[in-house]
């Protein structure tokens, strides 16, 4: 019998863990598509399985073959996956998309569609155009320039980009539109609405020294299980999707006649 406990924390939830449930335990060769420091495919070893991940960034790619040694690393762009046709069981492309232009996602989700079989699974998770969307602390510069100034100003944080590089939040129809014809959506999760508001409660608290460690790190255990508990799509901070690759048409007799 479960506890109010459980029923409450079984309702939220991290992003790993659905990924991780949604890569069938039968796939024997993972890819993941802007793995950064490897943390993703960390959780998915097991005996016989080719875990590979890729990203531009040389420094997270040191990181994750220091912390996963026995998995493959590679460096390289989304939109250009150096890897054959149909050759992975299961891919992964969790929030890399609200980084790229609007060729760069419609060529990454090709690539994808590419090297994956057909029946592949598909674990994709990107930011979603919700009630709340405008508060991301990683497009707040883009979108709001002159107070993001301010607050460098008050923190002495330099941002690694431009302020002109953000973080979009896109509805689901175009994720729909990425997806459609090629791709069998089998589960898509609207989640995470305080997810940006509790990021820059962190962010601030740290950064402006606001906050204790141990209340910084109770935030955080909150913002995780928040991220994962399910909304109505105008609200949703975050979408979650699990799809499979479709199998290509068979053409009919009438076709090959």
């Amino acid at each position: 019998m479960t506890t109010i406990g459980q029923r409450v924390r079984g309702r939220g939830g991290d992003r790993g863990r659905y990924v991780a449930a949604a890569i069938p335990v039968a796939a024997d060769r993972v890819l993941d598509v802007g793995c950064a420091y490897g943390w993703a495919l960390g959780g998915l070893r097991q005996p016989g399985r080719a875990l590979v991940g890729v990203d531009p960034d040389a420094a997270a790619l040191r990181a994750a073959r220091a912390s996963y040694p026995d998995v493959t690393f590679v460096r390289g762009g989304a939109d250009r996956l150096p890897f054959d046709h149909d050759s992975f069981d299961a891919a992964i492309f969790s929030d890399v998309i609200g980084l790229l232009s609007d060729e760069q996602m419609r060529r990454a989700v090709d690539e994808v569609h590419r090297v994956l079989r057909p029946g592949g699974a598909f674990a994709f998770t990107g930011p979603h155009a919700g009630l709340l969307a405008w508060s991301d602390p990683h497009d707040f510069k883009r979108r709001f320039p002159g107070v993001y100034k301010l607050y460098m100003r008050a923190s002495g944080h330099a941002p690694a980009t431009r302020l002109e590089a953000g973080y979009r939040h896109l509805r689901m129809s175009r994720y729909e539109a990425l997806l459609g014809g090629r791709f069998d959506m089998r589960d898509v999760r609207f989640c995470g609405m305080f997810t940006g508001p509790l990021t820059w409660l962190l962010v601030a608290g740290s950064r402006l020294r606001l906050m204790p460690a141990r209340a910084q790190a109770a935030v955080n255990r909150f913002r995780g299980w928040e991220n994962g508990l399910r909304y109505p799509r105008p609200l949703a901070y975050n979408v979650w999707i699990v799809a499979t690759k479709r199998a290509a048409a068979t053409p009919s007799a009438g076709s090959r006649s």
